[in-house]
């Protein structure tokens, strides 16, 4: 509460409070909030920023799930690197993964969802960024985001009993980039459409796809391969802030979202103190 004398003048500073942004100059401070989860908890199914210290070819490091939902995930021979932002993971494309628990409270089948991440790799051939599946042969309503699509270094989507779907340009040129996939699903009609976006920009989109129930039984692991689908090999490469989302994210947002994660200074300008005078109703 603001008390101003009787037909006087008052100054007031405004102070602005920012919080909960994890970009380039941030990530110590999102990463030691003391309630991530009141931070990323609400729109958001897991997010991995998988800064954590990881040994080449171990498996004893858990990467943290920050909305507090229980999404941890294992190592499984992945290994700290420099990223994007901050520190990220390194696969080297032959059996490195990570195993996500409870992945079956992560909703991706006939329901609105946005996958999104950090990546770099010159890989040319089909390899999992996302994958929830079963153990062995891809199979019906395996959900799987990957790169390399039709072995060209393109974006794509692979949905056992539905299909797939690949973006129309090479991103493997062993540069960062900032890739998503959302689904935007009608109730009605039990379809969806699919969108691609590299870098803030949408790439293509895929109206009318049939959608189907996720397997309880599935299991999400990030940079993993499902054998028989489009992206039958472990990723290559760097991977940094997996996000999942239980909202379909819209253009503007992701362009946001890449542009803040990008150059923070760019995105936000912040400038110096100033005074404003007040002038309360009589």
């Amino acid at each position: 509460m603001c008390a101003f004398p009787a037909g006087g003048m008052a100054r007031a500073r405004l102070f602005v409070l920012l919080t909960a942004r994890r970009g380039r100059m941030s990530k110590a401070q999102a990463d030691d909030t003391e309630t991530p989860s009141l931070v990323w908890g609400y729109g958001f199914s897991a997010v991995w920023h998988l800064s954590e210290p990881a040994v080449d070819e171990l498996e004893t490091t858990l990467h943290v799930d920050s909305t507090g939902k229980g999404h941890f995930g294992t190592q499984q021979g992945n290994k700290s690197v420099v990223g994007a932002i901050g520190q990220a993971q390194e696969f080297d494309g032959v059996d490195d993964h990570i195993v996500v628990a409870n992945s079956h409270t992560i909703a991706l089948g006939q329901t609105d969802c946005t996958i999104s991440a950090w990546l770099k790799t010159a890989t040319n051939y089909g390899s999992g960024i996302f994958i929830k599946s079963g153990e062995t042969q891809h199979a019906y309503a395996d959900k799987l985001f990957g790169l390399n699509f039709g072995q060209s270094g393109r974006l794509g989507v692979d949905h056992g009993g539905v299909g797939s779907f690949g973006g129309n340009s090479s991103i493997s040129d062993d540069f960062w980039h900032h890739v998503a996939w959302v689904q935007e699903h009608d109730d009605t009609t039990k379809t969806a459409v699919w969108r691609l976006y590299v870098d803030g920009k949408q790439l293509a989109a895929k109206p009318h796809v049939p959608t189907k129930l996720d397997d309880g039984n599935h299991t999400v692991r990030l940079g993993g391969r499902s054998l028989s689908s489009v992206f039958a090999q472990f990723f290559q490469g760097h991977l940094d802030e997996v996000r999942v989302s239980n909202f379909a994210r819209g253009s503007a947002w992701l362009s946001a979202s890449y542009a803040n994660q990008k150059n923070p200074a760019s995105f936000a300008l912040v400038g110096a103190e100033e005074q404003i005078s007040v002038f309360p109703e009589p």
